[in-house]
């Protein structure tokens, strides 16, 4: 696995050093201290990783599930509206990626915390399980955001086998093409 953030400044390498040690409680404390954003403070391609998925079965189907359409490369995302946009998730490797699991945007409510965050949305753009995931963003710095997923059906009375991913997305320096685009 490459090292991402080279290119962000010592104080965002500082930034990105600390989540990537972090727990799963002092992750979701950042994450409560971000500013709520608005649909254009994250937009275009970045680089992931995934943070503490805490231990036991839960961590290694996490791990399992996001490798499944290769390695998990990061995320783009494309303003439509002052209030939504669209999105995906690549996956392969810098010179040969794809881009899949699409993804609306929209500023709403966040799951995770009080007040608003970016959310990915993957219902209206997938089929199966997948439309179980929702994803919140919240910028650390325009290229340094901390994300919080959950997987697992929607009905409260589920809630107990609903899983919290958290991940970290840098500005992407791979090229923007050429990718492939999944049917």
């Amino acid at each position: 696995m490459t090292m991402i953030g080279q290119q962000l400044s010592p104080n965002e390498q500082a930034e990105l050093q600390q989540l990537m040690v972090a727990d799963r409680m002092t992750i979701k404390q950042k994450y409560w201290s971000l500013p709520e954003p608005s649909i254009g403070d994250i937009q275009g391609d970045f680089d992931a990783r995934l943070l503490d998925q805490g231990r036991g079965m839960g961590a290694v189907m996490t791990k399992l599930l996001f490798g499944m359409k290769g390695p998990w490369l990061g995320k783009g995302f494309q303003p439509e509206s002052e209030t939504t946009g669209s999105g995906y998730n690549t996956f392969g490797d810098a010179q040969d990626y794809r881009r899949e699991l699409l993804m609306d945007t929209y500023i709403d409510h966040s799951k995770i915390i009080p007040g608003f965050a970016f959310i990915l949305d993957y219902r209206h753009r997938n089929w199966g399980a997948i439309r179980w995931l929702r994803g919140e963003l919240r910028a650390i710095t325009p290229d340094l955001v901390l994300g919080i997923g959950t997987f697992g059906p929607r009905p409260n009375v589920f809630r107990k086998i609903r899983r919290v991913i958290p991940f970290v997305l840098v500005r992407s320096t791979r090229e923007t093409a050429p990718q492939r685009v999944a049917a």
